[in-house]
């Protein structure tokens, strides 16, 4: 997966599923001032999970969540819940 950095954009060329969610955080985490990420980093995120999961994605970004915090990684924890949010936010209400 090829990813430039350019003024705090991720561009990418290829997204790979199984590969983005490792890199993504990391690369964030290097290219940002701040603890937590921005709400730019949160929609590109966001944007990329869905692209790559689908519907499963808000899925994906909870056990995420999940797994910073019971590693004690409060900031990356909070910051996958912020992505979950932002995905069920782009997929709307349920139909009943």
């Amino acid at each position: 997966m090829q990813i430039n950095v350019h003024r705090g954009a991720l561009n990418y060329s290829r997204l790979e599923q199984e590969d983005w969610l490792t890199k993504l955080l990391p690369i964030a985490v290097r290219y940002r001032k701040a603890d937590t990420m921005n709400i730019v980093e949160i929609q590109e995120a966001a944007q990329m999970l869905y692209a790559a999961h689908g519907d499963r994605a808000e899925y994906e970004a909870a056990q995420k969540a999940r797994m910073k915090k019971e590693t004690g990684n409060i900031d990356q924890a909070r910051d996958w819940q912020r992505i979950r949010e932002a995905i069920a936010q782009m997929r709307g209400p349920h139909a009943s």
